[in-house]
């Protein structure tokens, strides 16, 4: 339930909605890249990164690995 409420949270940001990265056309959410990400991060991990996501990212991307790339560097850096 968290998880999903730091997703809708992070889907507010405009660049990460612009990057069609979470959430398929129909609006829904991308369920195959939180898998891949729930893959690579617990998932109070992936919270915390997601909300750093939605209060950071002021720039367009395309693709999925640049929030994991973000999401690694956070964890290098301690921060989530």
């Amino acid at each position: 339930m968290i998880l999903k409420v730091a997703l809708d949270k992070a889907m507010q940001n405009e660049f990460i909605k612009r990057s069609r990265t979470l959430d398929t056309k129909d609006k829904t959410l991308n369920t195959i890249s939180v898998m891949i990400l729930l893959e690579q991060f617990e998932e109070t991990a992936l919270v915390s990164g997601l909300e750093i996501a939605a209060n950071t990212i002021d720039k367009d991307f395309y693709a999925l690995s640049y929030l994991i790339k973000l999401f690694k560097r956070l964890q290098k850096e301690e921060q989530m």
